[in-house]
């Protein structure tokens, strides 16, 4: 075959087969689309973007699950601490640093709910359902979030 004839039934055939084979060794993950539309709604172009920098989990020896994670962008630091708290359920404790009075936004494929940081920076969710989630941290009464961080799953 030439670069220059159409595909035929062969050729068909060979791609459905290659088709496949990737998706049984190497599927796309369940939930692809549902992140796809979770980061194309956010509001985020015109906010800085953090990285995420940090994940600990808690030490083996503890009766209750808990984990840390950090993330950075050029003008703030996010720390978040993630506790059981019921079945299925989490407790979510922030810090902004440097310490910024400022509405800390918590995105969900459900929805979203606000908390505000105060003078020391810390905010609080006091309950959240484990799934994909994001935080955008807005500054003054602005609708433009000031700091966007990526997706997570928790």
């Amino acid at each position: 075959m030439s670069e220059s004839q159409p595909l035929d039934a062969l050729d068909a055939s060979i791609l459905d087969e290659v088709r496949r084979v990737h998706d049984t060794v190497d599927p796309l993950p369940a939930d692809l689309t549902d992140r796809v539309l979770f980061a194309m709604a956010s509001r985020q172009l015109a906010a800085e973007i953090a990285r995420l920098q940090v994940v600990e989990p808690v030490p083996a020896r503890s009766t209750q699950r808990t984990r840390t994670m950090t993330f950075e962008a050029d003008s703030l630091t996010i720390m978040v601490t993630l506790t059981d708290v019921a079945h299925r359920q989490l407790r979510m404790d922030g810090w902004l640093a440097p310490a910024v009075p400022a509405r800390v936004e918590l995105r969900r494929t459900s929805g979203s709910d606000s908390a505000t940081a105060d003078e020391a920076g810390r905010f609080v969710f006091p309950t959240v359902d484990p799934g994909l989630v994001q935080l955008l941290v807005f500054r003054d009464d602005t609708l433009v979030p000031w700091i966007v961080t990526p997706a997570v799953e928790l």
